[in-house]
């Protein structure tokens, strides 16, 4: 019977953020994380490389390749070890382990994308102030709309309470249609 386990552990780097870095996330992306665990997984998989590297080995301006294959930038100067210009390693090589070594850094690593992500979950959302119809008439390109609108006599209804979902087809929708189609709809066409 096969092992289920590999030849050799995977050796991996874990730059693990201490709790004083989890405490320095904004509010707002800790709740965005805590609420989307796939996104979680990301920001711990964007902290880990797939191989060992020790602090002895890094190098200004190496870049690495996390297990979510998204690119980290170590920068050494006289201050550190920085991690894309944010995070310092405040305890190189602090955990050697038999699948890996463990550095402490003072800051969680977050993807971009993540951050405007999470931010644009954190905005406020505006209350809206207008109906439907204010709503359509305050756009250029709904002008056909407000007609055909104001023609079925549905702008009293449509300034009402709701709920509503309206489909609003743009002025330029609206000439796509082959022509005598809005003329026949609003009363003007021939037929019948």
């Amino acid at each position: 019977m096969p092992s289920l386990c590999p030849p050799h552990p995977p050796s991996l780097s874990v730059f693990a953020p201490t709790d004083d870095a989890f405490a320095k996330l904004p509010a707002a992306t800790l709740a965005y994380l805590l609420a989307h665990p796939v996104e979680l997984r990301h920001v711990l998989e964007y902290h880990v490389l797939d191989h060992r590297v020790y602090a002895a080995q890094i190098q200004n301006f190496q870049q690495e390749r996390t297990l979510i294959n998204e690119p980290i930038v170590f920068l050494v100067n006289a201050t550190g070890v920085l991690i894309n210009g944010e995070a310092l390693v405040t305890g190189a090589d602090a955990a050697d382990c038999t699948n890996g070594v463990v550095h402490l850094i003072d800051t969680v690593l977050v993807p971009k994308a993540l951050h405007a992500a999470a931010a644009r979950a954190a905005a406020p959302v505006a209350a809206p102030t207008d109906n439907i119809v204010q709503l359509a008439q305050s756009q250029p390109d709904l002008k056909t709309l407000v007609a055909a609108v104001t023609a079925a006599k549905l702008v009293t209804t449509l300034e009402g309470p709701g709920p509503f979902t309206v489909m609003a087809p743009t002025d330029r929708a609206f000439d796509a249609l082959p022509t005598g189609v809005l003329e026949c709809a609003w009363g003007g066409g021939g037929g019948g």
